[in-house]
């Protein structure tokens, strides 16, 4: 499904952030849903919810149904996809994840060669293999506000910094 970014915001935008999933359906997200469903199938543009997962959106849509609501005129969508979305709206280039997982796989290999360590070798290995593992990690530790800094994984971080810059 192709979906069209029109910024007309009729509503304000909402952050809600939560300890637990239930903390967060009861802090405000089901009083949200409450308001917007009976106008949202309606509208011309969907109500989007940006979920850190998949998962998330899976059990959101769950807990909708559990309790009686719909979700119809709500699009559920993750980062890499609400990127894709706004891409047209930025002045910048962003890089496709097919030229994201070679730069990746291309850091790596320029590792190999210069490795200290077996520990480092073992991960740039891995990494050149399927670089897709550590470009959707990376995504979802920035998607979460994690600074890479605070993730141990020293094997990896000399890959992460020479795909970085």
């Amino acid at each position: 499904m192709q979906l069209e970014l029109g910024l007309q915001l009729k509503r304000t935008p909402v952050l809600r952030i939560a300890a637990s999933a239930d903390a967060a359906w009861d802090g405000g997200i089901a009083e949200w849903f409450a308001t917007v469903r009976d106008t949202a199938w309606r509208a011309e543009l969907p109500a989007i919810v940006v979920v850190p997962t998949r998962g998330h959106a899976q059990a959101l849509r769950s807990r909708l149904v559990a309790s009686g609501q719909s979700a119809l005129g709500v699009q559920f969508i993750t980062p890499p996809y609400l990127r894709a979305l706004l891409h047209p709206f930025h002045e910048c280039l962003l890089a496709s994840p097919d030229d994201l997982r070679l730069l990746l796989a291309v850091a790596a290999e320029e590792h190999l060669t210069s490795a200290s360590s077996e520990a480092e070798q073992f991960a740039a290995t891995s990494i050149r293999r399927t670089p897709d593992h550590l470009l959707r990690l990376l995504d979802q530790l920035e998607a979460a506000g994690w600074p890479l800094d605070a993730v141990e994984l020293p094997a990896f971080r000399p890959v992460i910094a020479r795909f970085r810059t």
